[in-house]
């Protein structure tokens, strides 16, 4: 779900799209399987959607403290670009989805290609 300025996670309701530009986060209904990739978009509707450019020491920030999160942390809530990332419904693999698409943007922007 998307509200306001807080997007919450570990519910199925976030589509996590990573590419050359950066990443973006899109409300979906229904729910979907965490962590798996959503082939069929028949019956799906797409919502809001927020986007982030990318910034490599901010992707990477978001990333160290992707990975220091678990179960039991005390604080469940990141704050990045303006946006409170809410893991209060702790599900690893919610984690692991944004870590993915973090690491396929930031690999995009950063390999060089030979021509």
């Amino acid at each position: 779900m998307i509200r306001d300025n807080i997007i919450y996670f570990g519910y199925g309701t976030i589509a996590v799209y990573s590419g050359s530009c950066g990443f973006k986060f899109t409300e979906i209904k229904p729910p979907q399987e965490i962590g798996e990739d959503i082939l069929n978009t028949d019956g799906i509707e797409f919502l809001k959607e927020i986007k982030f450019n990318f910034d490599f020491d901010k992707f990477s920030e978001l990333l160290k403290n992707l990975r220091s999160l678990n179960k039991d942390s005390n604080e469940k809530q990141i704050c990045f670009q303006g946006y409170i990332l809410d893991f209060n419904c702790f599900n690893k693999k919610s984690i692991d989805v944004i870590i993915k698409g973090i690491n396929n943007t930031m690999m995009w922007e950063i390999m060089p290609l030979a021509c």
